[in-house]
């Protein structure tokens, strides 16, 4: 073996650790983040918990509310992603937006047709929101504040209880479907109860942005909206 090829595979063997130290760095680095917001929650299962035991609350609700959060902490990014976002200038944190929700943005029917800038101005007031399995998102009768968009899973609307307690269901809806608009536009009361069938991840619209949105683009979003509604309760 000449001096040249010595050389050689004694600087290619010099990379292939270098490179192996680096990677074993990294997957270190990755669990040591993973076991601190590990502990972080454990924390705050403790606090959760101790509260709870102060507040002598049912085991039913308890066991609802470390369901929850347990649910946000494996499936939802521990980053403070609405504060990064803030720190954008406005045109980037636009762009940001629309690309971190391309998908479900793509499935939101009432989205299809409109300007990406008027998406974009939707998207940035949207607020996330978790639903557990049979748990209700809006009752028939309440005031109606708030639109929700489905991003994960899916609600059922339901019928009043019978006398079983029993309750009939009159559609599914999955994701991309969006429920809770008509009792904005019209200021009415809700005219149907909704729950969720499984875990749900929603977006939530409030009436004030929706008076927002309808003033900057009244008739292209009104009636896409109505006409859609339309075409659900018809299913009913």
């Amino acid at each position: 073996m000449g001096m040249m090829e010595q050389i050689v595979n004694l600087i290619v063997s010099s990379i292939g650790v270098f490179l192996y130290v680096v990677f074993i760095g990294t997957v270190k680095s990755l669990l040591s983040t993973f076991d601190v917001q590990r502990d972080q929650f454990d924390n705050k299962l403790d606090s959760i918990r101790a509260f709870m035991e102060y507040r002598k609350l049912p085991s039913s609700i308890q066991a609802k509310l470390i369901d929850y959060f347990t649910y946000v902490f494996e499936t939802r990014n521990t980053l403070n992603e609405s504060v990064v976002l803030q720190e954008l200038p406005p045109y980037i944190r636009q762009e940001v937006v629309m690309y971190m929700n391309r998908d479900i943005i793509a499935k939101v029917p009432i989205f299809q047709g409109l300007e990406e800038q008027f998406i974009a101005s939707i998207v940035l007031k949207l607020r996330p929101r978790v639903g557990l399995p049979q748990s209700f998102v809006l009752r028939k009768g309440d005031i109606g504040r708030e639109m929700f968009i489905i991003t994960k899973g899916s609600v059922e609307v339901v019928s009043e209880p019978d006398e079983k307690g029993e309750r009939k269901v009159f559609v599914e809806l999955g994701e991309g479907s969006f429920f809770g608009e008509i009792a904005l536009l019209n200021n009415a009361t809700r005219n149907a109860s909704i729950r969720c069938k499984d875990y749900c991840d929603l977006w939530v619209f409030t009436k004030s942005d929706f008076k927002d949105a309808f003033e900057k683009f009244p008739e292209q979003i009104q009636q896409q909206i109505m006409d859609i509604a339309k075409q659900r309760d018809q299913k009913k």
